[in-house]
């Protein structure tokens, strides 16, 4: 078997269970932190999230072994400050503007706090959960640097025609067609896990941003609303990754 296609069956496993325990949270924290719901179960979910975050690291790394390719140390060093600096930002500009936590707008906080949770419950436990996130971001860009390698040469082993394809390939869509890749309508339609999870890995880096605008709008610098500022990441965090995949490609390893 050829290196990148062992390196992608043995990490398989562990991306596949990632993205459903990434889609099972990511549901719960829209269901109960975005609906305007305040009861009991919300609370319960709130204590569990920790313990996600914990068992996603573990995944990722796992991952992360299986990886090849050499770690680039400004690519590396970049990503890591670039995360870690904007939870520090954000972390101090809060304390700075709001210590008893009575402008804090994070939804977990705050249906800790009107739950009748104390301000150093809330402190101790935004320590512990930002902490556990961080670490996780900050695994999953490594493990996005210890894979790219594999990542590129299994792309182009599906031998794309044009650098769209090679894209569509890159992020798990090689044996999807462009409605399938689009608009799933069933579990096999579904892109391979691999490769998605890698392209979130980059997403969730870049999403990093947010916190930087979280901590420089409490000094007024970025007035724009939340809903939109994490919009603009997302997007912002897609482009540049679609943009480096661009870059990648390389038609005459097609021919």
């Amino acid at each position: 078997m050829i290196e990148h296609e062992e390196i992608e069956r043995l990490s398989t496993p562990y991306s596949k269970m990632f993205m459903i325990l990434f889609s099972i949270v990511s549901f719960l924290v829209l269901a109960f932190f975005f609906t305007g719901y305040d009861g009991m179960l919300g609370i319960v979910f709130a204590y569990i999230l920790p313990l996600t975050f914990l068992f996603a690291i573990v995944l990722v790394v796992l991952l992360y072994l299986q990886g090849r390719s050499t770690l680039p140390k400004i690519p590396l060093m970049a990503g890591l400050l670039f995360s870690i600096g904007g939870v520090m930002l954000d972390a101090v500009a809060t304390v700075i503007n709001t210590p008893n936590l009575e402008e804090e707008a994070n939804v977990i906080a705050r249906m800790l706090l009107e739950s009748g949770h104390s301000v150093g419950f809330v402190y101790v436990y935004g320590a512990v959960s930002q902490t556990l996130y961080l670490i996780l971001v900050c695994g999953l860009w490594v493990t996005f640097l210890r894979h790219r390698d594999t990542l590129i040469t299994s792309a182009m082993s599906t031998l794309p025609k044009t650098r769209l394809e090679f894209v569509k390939a890159a992020t798990g869509g090689a044996h999807l067609s462009w409605r399938q890749y689009f608009l799933p309508l069933k579990v096999s339609e579904l892109p391979r896990s691999y490769h998605l999870m890698l392209f979130l890995a980059v997403t969730l880096t870049g999403c990093m941003l947010f916190n930087w605008y979280l901590g420089l709008s409490w000094f007024d610098v970025l007035p724009t609303s939340h809903t939109i500022a994490i919009i603009i990441c997302i997007i912002f965090s897609v482009m540049i990754y679609t943009a480096w995949l661009w870059f990648q490609y390389s038609p005459e390893t097609t021919d």
